[in-house]
């Protein structure tokens, strides 16, 4: 191991923002027709030394300028002069001259007497520079109070391509804020204004800038079209240095979005591309760094070591050359992670030194604080643990002084704190390092979920293993297996609990769950919880007993092993004419269920309720094997996102008063369900329904099932149709006649029948619909309509099977739920084991995957 020259962490960057390239300066006085020597024609060179990038030159001419109106006492060109002077100096990191350029540029525009139209154009664009120059800085209140006082001016004076741009840039302030539902409307109330406007440059910034905040707030699927009409408009107006650099932007962006399409095998190709493309039509070096690092970042992840060490050696002159500014030391701090994470930890340090230096010099706590942390994660990866636990500490104590705009960051640091003491054996130290690392976490989850924090923010990689690395060490901390210490399992089975919560919360992108404290002992003492917990290198249960005991069981397995199985599980369940799925489910059964067998029995548990994690939420728990018998044999069976989301109300045993609706035809290239008319007729007449009360073809829209839920209280909602269950929302829906309703439009519609005067909407049915194939978190959307749709059970079904044994089984289904004494679980296990029972159709491929989720009484 090689002791580092320097200290350093590689943690997420903020998303740089895709406006990173320097702003021209903007002439709003009048100019005189130049002559030769005519500080005119030298402020047209230094714009054109500006615009190719020459900003020393730049700098030049406008102070010559400066000094002949200065000297003609023209104090309104001269202040227009000045602005432009601070932007060259910006770019130059020359920071107090800039700073003194445009605060003389807006004394001397306020100091000019009448105030006619061109002096207010000289006040908005000393402003403008003002807020450029703050915003450069990471000061993002100065910059938007700088921009909203110019806002006021250009709109006095109608200056249109100005004013668009001035709300492009409070959306860039609003977005370093957090507030990207305000950026996301100012750019899209702009937009209106300008539909009707010719084609323009603006307008193409514009569009750029609202594909790039949906982009950020994670809806990449909308934001394309916006980045595509920029282009398409772009591609009118040549290759001048604007016109570069918005389309270099604007394919990085592209760029961006392939390679959040996963599902999509060229998508990392595409993104290449994209990356590729970025890179060689920037025009300013700031701008083709930008893109090199975005391209150096994926051949790091996909480990095109040839490439990646090609590009990083013709980066390297250019990063030692970055300016002084935020932008340019988040780059830095890029680029050293790259290096980093190819072991070139030496050099990393040094970069990470530097630009802790730059950010101090530039008052830039968050720039400062980040680079601090990420040279305690070089230390860390180099196994240096001293230097990594003081400079984490350093990062952490620095987060304090700028709580509201660091928080990001703290709990980051929290988390490598963590890591640092159970390296070093200070387990308690570690214990507690985590449980601060998550409360900061939870003070900011609402900004995760909505996107705020980073459109990078990878909820898998960035926020889950924080909670699985804190319940494996509580685990590991809690003693003996036969006199374990309670306290430290009930905490492990909190922080699962708050697991799931966050992992909904980051599915609807939304922190608005509904979140209460139960206890399975007060709900029902005959069931029993099982937290099944996938780690890194074990499979751990906890097991709440209808007591109240915590028992743990650990088992060492891959998760790759256990993937593996799970995946040959599911498969060979799908194909109804083999056995082959006996060995897997009897595999599956020896890990999760074997262990708590006499745990069960001895406390006669009658109601198992599964609460599980990653790949295994997608196996149907009822056709697990114990060489004998299946555990729908032994046991009514639940399944629960998390405790914390039921609503654990005793049911009330009212007469079954069930809403039909399905489809029989085919609809948005979903095939026919001929048997959904006898199965939802069936149960219309088992229960002794009003036909009014059915609903199919063409009279179940989405319109018709919510004036039916307002009309009267259905308890029970029962939809026989075809539908998605999926990780993403966006594509987690049902199929309507009318549309496919997604689970937020879904949501609003179940909630059209909260009054007052309305019954709770005890179940809902969901019979026909699937998980997406190929998507290893799909139950997920399950889970999420369950917890979703308000109501407090949910039946769904983890694939679509023959609409025939779809009949027969909820046609049994209602025969016990007509009788108020049996509950819902023992229900939907009477109904599997009738097709259990039925030759035709005893092959778990038929009655395993329905799923009973919330509330089993």
């Amino acid at each position: 191991m090689k002791t580092l020259v320097t200290s350093f962490a590689a943690v997420m960057l903020l998303a740089a923002p895709a406006w990173s390239s320097p702003i021209a300066p903007i002439a709003n006085a009048p100019i005189q027709t130049p002559t030769a020597n005519s500080p005119e024609k030298l402020h047209q060179t230094g714009q054109s030394a500006f615009d190719q990038g020459h900003f020393a030159e730049a700098v030049t001419k406008w102070q010559q300028v400066a000094a002949i109106y200065h000297q003609q006492g023209d104090r309104l060109r001269e202040a227009i002069v000045l602005a432009n002077l601070a932007v060259a100096y910006r770019e130059l990191g020359q920071w107090q001259e800039a700073t003194s350029a445009v605060t003389g540029s807006l004394e001397l525009a306020k100091s000019l007497q009448p105030v006619t139209v061109e002096v207010e154009g000289a006040i908005a664009q000393a402003l403008d520079t003002k807020g450029n120059l703050a915003f450069a800085q990471g000061k993002n209140e100065i910059a938007l109070q700088a921009w909203q006082e110019a806002q006021i001016l250009l709109m006095q004076n109608h200056e249109e391509p100005a004013h668009i741009r001035n709300v492009i840039n409070q959306a860039r302030a609003y977005q370093r804020l957090g507030m990207f539902i305000r950026a996301h409307q100012l750019l899209t109330s702009a937009n209106e204004s300008l539909m009707q406007q010719p084609e323009s440059l603006v307008k193409v910034e514009l569009l750029h800038h609202i594909g790039n905040i949906l982009l950020v707030i994670d809806e990449p699927i909308k934001a394309e079209p916006y980045l595509n009409q920029s282009l398409d408009i772009l591609a009118k107006f040549g290759d001048s240095p604007a016109a570069k650099t918005l389309r270099s932007d604007i394919l990085l962006d592209l760029g961006h979005i392939a390679r959040t399409q996963t599902e999509n095998e060229k998508s990392l190709d595409i993104a290449h591309d994209f990356y590729t493309q970025a890179i060689a039509i920037a025009f300013y070096p700031l701008d083709r760094i930008n893109a090199q690092l975005s391209l150096a970042e994926l051949l790091t992840a996909t480990q095109q070591q040839t490439e990646l060490d090609r590009l990083l050696a013709q980066m390297q002159p250019n990063i030692d050359q970055l300016p002084l500014s935020r932008n340019g030391i988040e780059n830095r701090i890029r680029y050293a992670e790259i290096l980093g994470k190819q072991e070139k930890r030496e050099a990393a340090a040094l970069l990470l030194a530097k630009a802790i230096a730059q950010s101090k010099n530039l008052g830039d706590k968050r720039t400062q604080i980040y680079a601090i942390g990420t040279l305690g994660h070089l230390y860390e990866q180099n196994q240096q643990f001293t230097e990594a636990i003081d400079l984490t500490r350093q990062a952490i104590a620095l987060t304090l002084t700028e709580a509201t705009e660091t928080e990001d960051l703290a709990y980051q640091w929290h988390w490598q704190l963590a890591r640092l003491h159970k390296a070093t054996g200070q387990n308690e130290s570690a214990l507690a390092s985590y449980d601060r690392a998550i409360e900061v976490l939870k003070s900011i989850q609402g900004d995760i979920v909505s996107g705020s924090i980073n459109n990078q923010f990878s909820f898998q990689e960035s926020v889950e293993p924080l909670y699985r690395e804190y319940v494996s060490l509580l685990l590991e901390t809690s003693g003996s297996k036969e006199n374990p210490d309670q306290q430290k399992l009930k905490r492990a089975q909190s922080v699962i609990e708050s697991l799931k919560v966050a992992e909904l919360a980051n599915f609807f992108r939304n922190d608005c769950l509904k979140i209460q404290s139960n206890d399975i002992t007060r709900i029902d003492q005959t069931a029993a919880v099982a937290y099944i917990i996938t780690l890194s290198d074990r499979l751990e249960i906890l097991l709440t007993l209808p007591n109240g005991n915590l028992k743990r069981f650990t088992t060492k397995i891959d998760p790759l092993d256990l993937e593996n199985k799970i995946l040959d599980f599911q498969t060979s369940l799908r194909d109804p004419s083999s056995q082959d799925y006996l060995e897997s489910a009897q595999s599956i059964y020896n890990l999760t269920i074997r262990p708590l067998e006499q745990d069960l029995a001895n406390s006669k548990v009658q109601t198992l309720v599964i609460v599980s994690d990653q790949a295994l939420r997608n196996i149907p728990f009822a056709a697990l094997y114990d060489g004998k018998q299946f555990l729908v044999e032994k046991y009514n069976l639940a399944s629960s996102p998390g405790l914390q989301l039921l609503d654990s109300k005793p049911i009330a045993r009212k007469k079954v008063n069930v809403l039909l609706l399905g489809l029989t035809e085919s609809r948005f290239a979903f095939s026919a369900l001929p048997s959904v008319r006898t199965e939802l007729e069936a149960i219309q007449n088992r229960v002794g329904n009003s036909k009014e009360n059915l609903f199919v073809n063409e009279t179940f829209t989405s319109q018709g099932l919510q004036n039916s839920l307002q009309a009267l209280p259905f308890p029970i909602v029962h939809i026989a149709t075809h539908g998605q269950f999926s990780s993403k929302a966006a594509d987690t829906f049902i199929v309507a006649w009318d549309r496919k309703i997604n689970i937020e439009q879904l949501n609003r519609i179940l909630k059209s029948r909260d009054r007052s005067d309305t019954e709770p909407l005890e179940l809902l049915i969901l019979s026909a619909c699937q998980t997406a194939m190929g998507d290893k978190r799909s139950a997920l959307g399950l889970a999420g309509i369950a917890v979703r749709a308000g109501a407090r059970s949910t039946i769904g079904s983890l694939w679509q099977i023959s609409d025939n044994a779809t009949s027969i089984l909820m046609f049994s289904l209602y025969n016990k739920l007509a009788d108020r004494n049996v509950t819902r679980s023992e229900a939907l296990r009477s109904a599997q084991l009738t097709l259990l029972k039925d030759e035709k159709f005893n092959h778990p491929y038929y009655w395993s995957p329905f799923i009973l989720l919330g509330n089993w009484q």
